[in-house]
């Protein structure tokens, strides 16, 4: 359990750390993140495409 709750912590301030409008793009894509390494994956792509 103490890992699940490390990894929140880490995913939520992996999420506070980026852009707003990175954050909204996160928000309104509807994908269910389940760590900090598919968040990257997500901001990674959505750099490519601008």
């Amino acid at each position: 359990m103490q890992n699940m709750n490390n990894q929140n912590s880490q995913m939520e301030q992996y999420f506070c750390s980026l852009p707003k409008f990175v954050q909204e793009s996160m928000k309104q894509s509807g994908v269910e993140f389940c760590d900090v390494a598919q968040m990257k994956a997500f901001v990674d792509n959505l750099s490519k495409k601008n």
